[in-house]
């Protein structure tokens, strides 16, 4: 559940960026510049829950002195 969730956030994140973007031409304003940078942490932040909860754990195992 939690990859499905970061998957649907990095979706999200990608067309607030996209969307954020101004048209050629014109300066960006301060809150389309803001919001880029927060869809873009947001961005990284999901796609990196996103790798820890698809990769599965590499087992951990006590050696074997017997």
């Amino acid at each position: 559940m939690t990859a499905l969730l970061a998957f649907w956030l990095c979706g999200f994140c990608l067309g607030t960026i996209y969307y954020s973007l101004p048209p050629p031409g014109t300066r960006p304003d301060i809150y389309g510049v803001a919001l880029w940078v927060l869809s873009s942490s947001a961005l990284v932040g999901s796609a990196i829950v996103l790798l820890v909860s698809l990769v599965p754990p590499v087992g951990i195992h006590p050696p074997n002195y017997w």
